[in-house]
């Protein structure tokens, strides 16, 4: 039994030497990403400053993976918003609002999501734009166009506006015809006048 005991207190010791070892270094991983992730931040808000917004992004993203801090949502989310891009925008603020209920800029970041969904772009994506343009993706539409009698020849405005270039083009011939009926031989200081007599 003695064996056995001096057996488990020697795995017990190693065990919790090796934790011991362990921690500091977990500790200082997290120290080390912790700096990263700020580091990255202050960067992405000197890009921010400059104008820079792509960069920025970029930095932020990267803070965020790094440190899981829910308050890099908010800096995401505005510059989606700057970038034009409304949807991802809206997304990092949404994480934003959930993960943060009580910030201060909660009712700012609200607000920035309303007015974002009211002034969304069309997703104009090459398979939005199909779908959008496939008239049996939605049920509820009308009849698609090659099935509904819009043919030109069929509206009242085009006949009249033909009827008002022949009726046109008849008076222009005849008077062009009858040579203007005005007077015969040369204008001398005219010679640019037209001159039509009906």
């Amino acid at each position: 039994m003695g064996v056995v005991r001096m057996g488990l207190m020697a795995v017990m010791l190693c065990a919790t030497t090796v934790g011991w070892g362990l921690a500091p270094s977990v500790a200082s991983a997290q120290n080390s990403a912790d700096e990263e992730a700020r580091a990255l931040f202050e960067a992405g808000r000197l890009a921010f400053s400059r104008g820079r917004y792509e960069q920025a992004l970029g930095h932020f993203q990267e803070a965020y993976e790094l440190s899981h801090r829910s308050a890099l949502l908010y800096n995401i989310g505005t510059t989606h918003d700057r970038l034009r891009q409304d949807q991802q925008a809206i997304d990092a603020f949404e994480q934003f609002l959930e993960a943060e209920p009580d910030s201060d800029l909660v009712p700012e970041v609200q607000e920035r999501v309303r007015i974002l969904r009211e002034n969304q772009r069309p997703d104009l994506s090459p398979e939005a734009v199909a779908a959008a343009s496939d008239p049996s993706s939605d049920p509820s539409s009308p009849a698609a166009p090659s099935e509904r009698d819009n043919r030109i020849v069929k509206k009242w405005w085009f006949w009249t506006i033909i009827g008002v270039v022949v009726v046109g083009a008849a008076v222009g011939i005849g008077v062009g015809a009858s040579g203007g009926g005005g007077q015969q031989g040369a204008l001398p200081y005219d010679a640019n006048t037209i001159t039509v007599e009906l």
